[in-house]
């Protein structure tokens, strides 16, 4: 099976860091059209994941993909929803100048002002393809014929015990509740009990308590204890360290590793990610090869959409149904 790095899960996995530095202040980015503003998210995504994971920019390439909000130009020619151009200007200088922690804090609704880009036209009950053209609300029930049902968000103070992801923007799910109602979540800040919802950005619930996450320090008790940056790796039988993660060029080892895109050549060194007709590296993100995937031990090129496959690997992005290569992101397009 490929070893392919899904970035959002990396951030979500590694989120929370207690560094307090924040990025330069946001430079103007194009929102004029939908296209403009995916491209420019695009662009502020991939940079936050290379300043933060060292991620190197053809990985960062490679797994980011504009189509899916691209593809909502398509949905608002139907009048199926309708784009807020300054709202899309917000979010991004939001997301700008968020800090790693900020960003990749996955118990938080996040950048307020993202949440409101796109208003959908499609009213509760009524049949819909992506969550953005439901009015007040999401689509669920999703089937493979691309077939799903608005359904609205759960107000503040409704239960949420059959459906804990229902709450609305800026609500969670309050599991202290009997039965668990939607509510502005309150997040434990450090040496305070954890609480229903959670800790604090930077922190990391450590038996029942909020504490600082660490860079270096040990994650014997879970994953969660390293910053935005580290990894958790086993140091022995029993013990478990945060190791930081550097880039292209940085010297690495059991104490530093390479970024996703990258590997510890014989250098000691991180070296990017071989390519087509290259031989495939040993890598700790991949199977050690970048845009391409590894075949018999050589770096073979992805298979384009309508192509042939008998390995879902050999479509890279696109999936492997039916032995061909299709691109289902576009599938449900008007």
């Amino acid at each position: 099976m490929r070893k392919r790095i899904a970035l959002a899960a990396l951030a979500a996995a590694l989120a929370g860091c207690s560094d307090p530095k924040v990025d330069p202040p946001a430079s103007p980015l194009d929102t004029s059209t939908i296209a403009a503003f995916c491209d420019s998210m695009l662009s502020v995504y991939a940079g936050k994941f290379q300043s933060c994971y060292h991620v190197t920019p053809a990985a960062a390439a490679a797994e980011l993909d504009a189509s899916y909000c691209r593809a909502q130009q398509a949905f608002a020619d139907a009048g199926r929803l309708s784009y807020d151009a300054a709202q899309a200007a917000r979010c991004l200088a939001e997301m700008q100048t968020a800090s790693c922690d900020q960003l990749w804090f996955w118990d938080d609704p996040g950048a307020p002002s993202c949440a409101s880009v796109f208003a959908g036209h499609t009213s509760s009950g009524s049949a819909c393809a992506v969550s953005e053209e439901c009015a007040g609300g999401r689509c669920t029930a999703w089937t493979a014929d691309c077939s799903g049902t608005c359904v609205a968000w759960l107000a503040a103070g409704e239960a949420c015990d059959a459906d804990p992801s229902g709450c609305g923007p800026g609500l969670a799910c309050d599991a202290a509740q009997v039965p668990a109602r939607c509510a502005a979540p309150i997040y434990a800040g450090a040496g305070q009990p954890c609480g229903a919802f959670g800790c604090d950005v930077g922190l990391w619930c450590d038996a029942g308590t909020c504490r600082a996450k660490t860079s270096t320090g040990s994650c014997t008790g879970g994953a969660e204890a390293c910053v935005a940056g580290s990894i958790c790796m086993a140091a022995g039988p029993v013990d478990a360290l945060c190791v930081p993660l550097v880039g292209v060029g940085d010297a690495c080892g059991t104490t530093a590793l390479c970024g996703p895109g990258s590997h510890c050549a014989t250098s000691g060194r991180c070296e990017a990610d071989p390519g087509p007709g290259q031989p495939c590296a040993v890598s700790l993100w991949t199977d050690g090869c970048a845009a391409s995937w590894c075949d018999a031990g050589t770096c073979r090129g992805y298979v384009a959409a309508g192509g042939a496959c008998t390995d879902p690997a050999q479509c890279g992005p696109l999936s492997c149904v039916s032995g061909a290569c299709v691109d289902d992101r576009a599938a449900c397009v008007p």
